[in-house]
């Protein structure tokens, strides 16, 4: 067994913390990289699609233009301005308008079904990789965070991507086209009148850099207010037989109708705010066209335009007001999303869990082989923002089929101790050794796949008893899931439900007692087969003769395996090796209750300290 000092640490920062393998150059420059090219890069997985919009866009357009020229044809034709047209040219000019509008709606409905599939796949994709990576955040992050602001974040920010998608990025490219066109058109007909049209352009810019960057702020409060209104709900519908019990139903609809309330006000301020300036928008698109119709009388009188080049002129002056006011309107609706995309990126640019080695580092027994034993080694942790040290130069060591008891006051520790094991916390100084290795060199997964805890919070998944022990593994037969339930003594419980293992549980398994749910939650523990048990609290809601029954079939199903088991009532002392207690974030020895329990011969040292709590014989 190699000495814990001779052991390699991963690389270090100068604050002391690991450094991410995973964290990469490339990783911080794509953090660093500008919003819109990050947009870009996830729109480029659906550039086919997009492709296909901007084709079917570019098509509408060009088949909007027969239009207003057909029309100044057919006008100059009659009021004998132009070359004269028979009956049948004029009739097939008709057909050929009457062909354009037709074509036109095809392809719009192409196009709108092609933008429809490239918004939600890019949405469902941004979904997926939301949850993917809310999955891989360290559990301190969700000390932070609620569950309801979290899943109102990855729920509903990546659908305000349709603010990008389709009031932002896909219209405003059908806005161009139209407004390139238009201009072009309204300069070959008459290049007077277009000086005049485009003089609006600039005040639009204008009028749009003035109110980004407020809007965009007001958006995103909207949004936290949104999460706040999301974290609430989820809360007190999770918690709603403690508001009935203690009666808050007025408290929790008073609050409710104050965050609402807000959220409300937020809104109306946008709405405010934008209304004024659509309407700026609107005088000043609206002021254009009757200037033009001075000016157009006036080239008309002096024979220096045609009626039909006026009425053409004016219907492309549509292609330049309504596409340059769509793509102001539709900037200033992009705020609110690139909000929500800042949002979905602060998710995303948290950093994840360290997950150390790839498969090249793992140690032996990651892949199946004996069952570690368990040592700390002058470990030292406390939460990140806080100064006082929770554990303290914490030294202990679990052997290979020792059941080892944990005790002490609440609040002292005791489950910051444990999810060291599994690497839900890290401590900022000393090591955690499994069978003589760094646990930060082993890789995340496979630590976690020997590792199986079963904590205070008892919590199930909702479907079938028999779907909720084969999470710990899908293979798992119905001989060997009554096999862990006799173990748990859950199997007479479970056979008297009237469908038995194909019972239902709803959500969180509420329709079951706590005693019921902590049994099968130990059941499922066994059916991953762990190399390392960790029970915290995980009888404490079971009567003593229960609790007594689930300690004596662990025993004797615990073969090889460790388990460390957190309890503040006296049968785990009874039944364990070797106790344990916490006080002021260290480790005093403590006697095993019952002779009987205790190791037929110690295990062998893994660490020199002086400090390691020693085997009792």
């Amino acid at each position: 067994m190699p000495s814990p000092r001779a052991l390699p640490l991963p690389p270090t920062s100068f604050d002391g913390k690991m450094r991410d393998p995973m964290d990469n150059a490339s990783a911080r420059d794509d953090r660093r990289a500008p919003l819109l090219r990050r947009c870009v890069k996830i729109f480029r997985r659906q550039r086919r699609l997009f492709a296909g919009v901007a084709l079917c866009m570019l098509v509408l357009g060009l088949l909007q233009l027969p239009g207003p020229i057909l029309t100044m044809r057919v006008i100059d034709s009659v009021t004998s301005r132009g070359a004269p047209l028979s009956i049948g040219g004029i009739s097939l000019m008709c057909a050929a308008l009457l062909g354009a509008l037709l074509s036109v709606r095809l392809i719009s409905i192409l196009q709108r079904f092609t933008l429809e599939k490239f918004k939600y796949r890019i949405i469902f994709s941004m979904q997926r990789a939301l949850f993917s990576h809310a999955l891989k955040l360290p559990a301190a992050h969700y000390l932070r965070q609620s569950h309801g602001y979290m899943m109102s974040r990855v729920n509903e920010d990546p659908y305000r991507l349709q603010g990008i998608l389709a009031d932002t990025i896909v219209s405003i490219l059908g806005d161009v086209i139209t407004l390139a066109i238009g201009v072009g058109f309204l300069f070959y007909v008459h290049w007077r009148m277009a000086l005049v049209s485009v003089i609006v352009l600039p005040l639009l810019v204008v009028l749009f850099t003035r109110l980004r960057t407020s809007l965009k702020a007001d958006f995103r409060r909207v949004q936290e207010q949104s999460a706040k209104v999301s974290r609430f709900l989820g809360e007190s519908l999770s918690n709603v037989l403690t508001i009935k019990l203690l009666t808050l139903e007025a408290l929790s609809r008073r609050q409710l109708a104050g965050n609402l309330s807000e959220l409300i006000r937020q809104r109306f301020h946008i709405l405010r705010r934008r209304m004024t300036y659509e309407n700026l928008i609107a005088v000043l698109t609206g002021v254009v066209p009757i200037a033009i119709l001075w000016y157009g009388a006036i080239e008309i009188v002096n024979g220096r335009l045609s009626v039909g080049a006026f009425i053409a002129f004016n219907g492309f002056l549509a292609y330049l007001y309504r596409p340059a006011e769509g793509i102001v309107i539709a900037l200033l609706s992009m705020q609110g999303s690139i909000a929500a995309v800042e949002r979905i990126f602060e998710i995303l640019d948290t950093p994840p869990e360290r997950y150390g080695p790839r498969a090249g580092g793992r140690p032996r027994w990651a892949n199946g082989g004996t069952s570690p034993a368990i040592a700390f080694c002058e470990v030292s942790f406390r939460y990140p923002g806080k100064k006082a040290w929770v554990l303290r130069d914490v030294c202990f060591e679990a052997a290979r089929g020792e059941m080892l008891a944990v005790s002490g006051p609440s609040g002292v520790g005791k489950t910051t101790l444990l999810s060291l094991i599994p690497r839900l916390v890290e401590q900022q100084r000393g090591m955690v050794l499994i069978d003589g290795v760094d646990h930060r060199q082993i890789h995340l997964l496979s630590l976690r796949r020997r590792v199986a805890v079963v904590s205070q919070e008892t919590r199930l998944f909702s479907g079938s008893i028999l779907e909720n022990l084969r999470r710990a593994d899908r293979q798992v037969t119905v001989e060997s899931a009554r096999e862990a339930l006799r173990i748990a003594a859950a199997d007479e419980f479970v056979d008297e439900l009237p469908e038995g293992l194909a019972t239902e549980l709803g959500e969180t398994g509420l329709n079951l007692s706590a005693g019921q749910r902590q049994r099968l939650l130990i059941a499922r523990a066994i059916l991953r087969d762990p190399a390392i048990l960790i029970l915290d609290e995980a009888t404490a809601s079971l009567d003593a003769e229960l609790e007594a029954t689930v300690l004596a079939n662990l025993r004797a199903w615990q073969g090889q395996r460790t388990v460390i088991a957190v309890s503040h009532r006296p049968a785990i002392h009874e039944f364990a090796h070797r106790s344990l207690e916490l006080r002021d974030g260290k480790v005093v020895p403590r006697v095993a209750l019952d002779p009987r329990c205790q190791l037929e011969e110690s295990p062998r040292s893994l660490l020199s300290s002086p400090r390691i709590l020693p085997i009792v014989n």
